[in-house]
C-alpha cells in the first residue's frame, strides 16, 4: 500500500492507503520479437515503414499491453 494525499486549492487531505498493483507494460513489436521496430499502423492503417512513413500531422495506432487489473475489469482509465 501507498499513501496518497490530494492538494486542491492548497489544502491537504489525510493521507489514505491505496493499493498499488504490479504491472509490465511494453509495446508490441513489427517481428514480435521484442525488439526493433514497433507494431504501429499509419492513418490508413497500414503498416508504419521506412518506405510507408507517417505524415507530419496524421495520427498512428500503436499496440501495448500489460496494464495489470482494472476496475471495471476491461476499462482503462483516461482512455477514450
Amino acid at each position: 500500500m501507498n499513501a496518497v494525499v490530494v492538494v486542491y486549492q492548497g489544502n491537504a487531505s489525510a493521507p489514505f492507503a491505496i493499493p498499488i498493483a504490479a504491472i509490465r507494460p511494453g509495446t508490441f513489436t513489427r517481428t514480435g520479437g521484442g525488439t526493433g521496430q514497433g507494431a504501429m499502423l499509419v492513418q490508413d492503417q497500414s503498416a508504419n515503414r521506412a518506405l510507408n512513413r507517417v505524415a507530419g500531422g496524421s495520427w498512428i495506432s500503436s499496440f501495448a499491453g500489460g496494464e495489470s487489473v482494472t476496475m471495471p475489469p476491461g476499462v482503462w482509465p483516461g482512455i477514450e
